[in-house]
């Protein structure tokens, strides 16, 4: 369960993968900005950590980029970073992904943490009749909007291949 405390900070749990990682960045000075993570910034992020062998770089980076986040954006990029969905399996596999590939990049980085998981959850709700149809075409709007920086991470987050090198315990350093 989380708690959101507004402008002080947040603190709770996230559950990810069966491990339940405290979340306590209220002593993180920050103000409400206002300004939301894109997540070209997170590919970036992800790339940054997939190119380090070195553990302590990894959890630096992370570290990082959890104290830019805003409160309610902190489960979501906890999941991504750790190669999962906060929806868990969305009907989203390699056929679909495919198709949703062969339309062009966007030119500029414009999608936010918040929009890419209201989406995720979006498709994840779409059930019944024409509904396989209906998540390709939420899918392919959302792919049309994506960098190419975002489009591959994106298609690694979806297909489960982040491959970083044992996240999660990185995440969890990194979170403390």
């Amino acid at each position: 369960m989380t708690e959101n405390r507004g402008c002080l900070g947040f603190a709770g749990l996230v559950l990810l993968g069966g491990i339940a990682m405290a979340l306590d960045l209220v002593s993180v000075e920050r103000s409400c900005r206002g300004f939301f993570m894109k997540l070209y910034e997170l590919a970036e992020i992800s790339l940054q950590v997939t190119r380090n062998a070195s553990r302590l770089t990894k959890i630096g980076h992370l570290a990082e980029c959890l104290r830019r986040l805003e409160p309610g954006e902190i489960p979501i990029a906890v999941a991504y970073l750790c190669g999962e969905l906060p929806q868990g399996k969305i009907g989203i596999g390699w056929s679909m992904l495919k198709d949703t590939l062969a339309g062009p990049a966007s030119g500029s980085p414009a999608l936010t943490l918040a929009e890419t998981d209201a989406c995720f959850e979006t498709v994840r709700q779409t059930t019944g009749s024409g509904s396989s149809r209906r998540r390709s075409e939420l899918f392919a709007a959302l792919m049309a909007r994506a960098s190419e920086t975002e489009r591959d991470f994106l298609q690694r987050l979806v297909l489960g291949e982040m491959r970083h090198g044992a996240l999660e315990g990185v995440m969890m350093e990194a979170v403390a």
